[in-house]
């Protein structure tokens, strides 16, 4: 557990502010009611559905993408199958998820770490199929946040945040958060490290990402577990270490509601999301990470293949794919 879990009736600005830039990450149960979880559990599945009959393979169009990705051992046979791993910036087409990135309780969160005018880099769906090999190894959000010219201030200026769709526990694949990891406001080289010993050519285990994080100075056994009922929400710093496992669930997809919020005086990119706590509308869609976001708009959309079974490349090929497109990875 962090310093400080409130229930959102007893949320405290102030001691949530605390909390988090002390552990690098926080939370608030019960942000959402099961009805809200409902509604947006009923749009996360018609997504899902749609997405995997529509796609044979991950789809780019501007800043909208359906990333399609394949995962072993779905339903036991140990070969790649399609999974659909993610929908970022569903919210330009669907108005229920629209409404939830911008929700005066998530401002209420928001505000409080980095103040009432914010802009929205992050909006994403995530799942986590059961039965599949997806899993994310310890990583550091500030990797994705470039160029550093556009992202200032990270540690003060910037989080993601998450909505818990479905329970998020170690069996389902939850997060896993090392906290104070934050607190040396840097880029501690994990990436390098996993290139130097190969972790992301195969599913690692659990003693080689160990070594991974020895090799940066962490102690892995100070890893804690991201544990989410529906309707909780989870806050972290980009700076912090953080990763997740498999879901060994027999019917939780694990989704999670994924957002990515900056303060609007440090982040030269993106959607305003609220200004003086004021909730602003997307618009047309704007310069977020990828340059050819123009490009993919003209054409209607663009597909990168998938690439199936790759005699244990698949993960390689995935973890290349997911830096190209700015897919967080939880």
């Amino acid at each position: 557990m962090s310093a400080y879990e409130p229930n959102w009736s007893t949320f405290d600005a102030a001691r949530f502010r605390e909390a988090y830039f002390s552990e690098g990450y926080a939370i608030v149960r019960g942000v959402f009611s099961p009805a809200e979880v409902s509604s947006m559990k009923t749009r996360f599945d018609s997504w899902r559905f749609e997405m995997l009959e529509k796609h044979e393979s991950t789809f780019v169009k501007g800043n909208h993408r359906v990333w399609v990705g394949g995962a072993g051992g779905v339903g036991g046979e140990g070969s790649a199958k399609r999974i659909l791993r993610g929908v970022q910036w569903p919210s330009y087409n669907d108005p229920v998820l629209d409404a939830f990135r911008t929700d005066e309780r998530l401002f209420a969160i928001v505000s409080s770490l980095i103040g009432p005018d914010v802009k929205q880099i992050i909006n994403q769906m995530h799942w986590k199929q059961p039965g599949s090999l997806t899993q994310w190894r310890y990583h550091q959000d500030v990797r994705a946040r470039k160029p550093e010219s556009a992202f200032r201030e990270l540690f003060s200026s910037y989080i993601n945040l998450g909505i818990a769709v479905d329970r998020q526990t170690d069996e389902t694949g939850a997060m896993r958060v090392i906290p104070r990891t934050h607190l040396t406001r840097k880029d501690l080289g994990i990436e390098a490290v996993a290139e130097e010993m190969g972790v992301d050519t195969h599913p690692p285990t659990d003693d080689e990402l160990s070594e991974m994080l020895r090799r940066v100075g962490i102690d892995a056994s100070e890893l804690r577990t991201l544990e989410l009922e529906p309707g909780d929400v989870g806050v972290w710093n980009p700076f912090v270490v953080h990763g997740g496992g498999i879901n060994t669930s027999k019917d939780c997809h694990r989704a999670f509601y994924i957002q990515g919020y900056g303060a609007a005086a440090h982040t030269d990119r993106g959607h305003i999301a609220w200004l003086a706590g004021v909730p602003q509308p997307l618009g047309e869609q704007v310069l977020i990470q990828l340059d050819n976001f123009k490009e993919t708009l003209a054409e209607g959309g663009r597909y990168y293949p998938f690439y199936g079974d790759q005699g244990g490349k698949q993960d390689r090929i995935i973890e290349l794919e997911a830096k190209a497109m700015n897919v967080v990875r939880d």
